[in-house]
């Protein structure tokens, strides 16, 4: 007596769709999972933008405070200062012609670099010397006479 084949493969893609069954469970039980995260991410962003909120509350009321000591002890602090200040922009003015020096000088080498690059690439082909038309030397064409205009 011969098995029909019919009855194996019945069972096997009954195994198949179980496993297919089986993923699409863990796949949507994947999705609701990241649902919830989102819910819970949205949740954090809005508690972060009422403490955002109440920082800058709290740094307009500082500046304002402290704009008020600043005024009392910036008349203090420029009478000291000025002879100070003068040093330090001398020092800053030094230091700042050197730093552009050194610019100035990499950017002189880079456009020396770009300038090589474009003589490099711009030089013209010389075409070879058998593909120029064998032209016949052109004369020159005689100067016809222009008729004069007699001015009455």
């Amino acid at each position: 007596m011969c098995i029909p084949t019919t009855a194996a493969n019945t069972t096997s893609t009954n195994s198949i769709t179980s496993t297919i069954v089986t993923i699409i469970i863990t796949i949507t039980s994947i999705t609701i999972n990241t649902i919830t995260i989102t819910t819970i991410i949205t949740t954090i962003i809005t508690t972060t933008t009422t403490i955002t909120t109440i920082i800058t509350t709290i740094i307009t009321t500082i500046t304002t405070i402290t704009t008020t000591i600043n005024t009392i002890t910036i008349t203090t602090i420029i009478t000291t200062t000025i002879t100070t200040t003068t040093i330090t922009i001398i020092t800053n003015t030094i230091t700042t012609t050197i730093a552009i020096t050194t610019i100035i000088t990499t950017i002189n080498t880079i456009t020396t670099i770009t300038t090589t690059f474009t003589i490099t690439t711009l030089s013209p082909i010389p075409p070879p010397p058998s593909s120029l038309p064998s032209l016949p030397p052109t004369s020159p064409s005689p100067s016809s006479p222009l008729p004069h205009h007699h001015h009455h």
